[in-house]
């Protein structure tokens, strides 16, 4: 007999021997719940920890089921990192938490007010840092210099980390030019002149001589209304 042919039989020969279960502990074997141990946690107190858990002791377990119990640990925004383990009959709950945050700055700016833009912000100091909220954050900055004509706009957040898990959140600003309507045009219009729908619209061409009008801001919001 060839030896690869050999090789082959016996492990054919094993395989059939040894149960399915035995060869890879399945996803869905359920254990028994004797203990839950919180670990890491220094500000979060473990019965709030405890309070997302959707385990408790004496309930029965999959590793399918801590799967879904670390889903809903992330979902609090509380902490950075998390690791759920099952030892023999007990639950392993290590959690890394996220920062908090100690001030916000505003930085770059001249054309918007530190204060107009803190109102947009909906952040406070002490509250839970997490990289969504700094994200959309950020993009609520955007919302209003798109708003004031400055579509070239650039904001990145910036933390700086500090004892006790503390960390300053800033805001570094490139304000950007203001985009201005240089010229309209229509295209395929034959019953009408440019002229006659640029009166229909709201959005206006720059004027050297209009110093204070708004209408030639290009503004997307104004622009879509226009086109409707």
């Amino acid at each position: 007999m060839p030896k690869w042919a050999l090789i082959f039989a016996c492990l054919l020969v094993f395989a059939l021997g040894v149960p399915p279960q035995s060869m890879a502990q399945s996803s869905d074997t359920q254990v028994a719940v004797d203990e839950i141990v919180i670990s890491g946690n220094r500000r979060v107190a473990a019965g709030t920890v405890m309070s997302y858990l959707p385990v408790r002791v004496g309930d029965r377990v999959t590793r399918s089921s801590l799967s879904i119990a670390l889903e809903r640990l992330y979902e609090t925004g509380l902490f950075k990192d998390i690791d759920i383990t099952l030892d023999g009959q007990v639950v392993r709950v290590s959690v890394v938490e996220n920062p908090i945050i100690n001030r916000i700055n505003i930085e770059g700016n001249d054309v918007i007010s530190d204060e107009r833009l803190m109102e947009f912000l909906d952040i406070q100091p002490r509250r839970v840092y997490t990289r969504e909220l700094a994200l959309e954050a950020t993009q609520r900055l955007l919302d209003i210099y798109q708003a004031s004509g400055r579509y070239a706009a650039v904001i990145e957040p910036q933390i700086i980390e500090l004892d006790e898990n503390r960390v300053d959140l800033a805001f570094v600003v490139d304000e950007g030019p203001l985009i201005k309507i240089s010229a309209i045009t229509f295209s395929g219009n034959e019953m009408f002149a440019d002229r006659v729908l640029k009166r229909t619209i709201s959005s206006r061409e720059q004027k050297w001589w209009a110093f204070f009008s708004a209408g030639d801001k290009y503004d997307e919001a104004r622009l879509d209304y226009d086109v409707r």
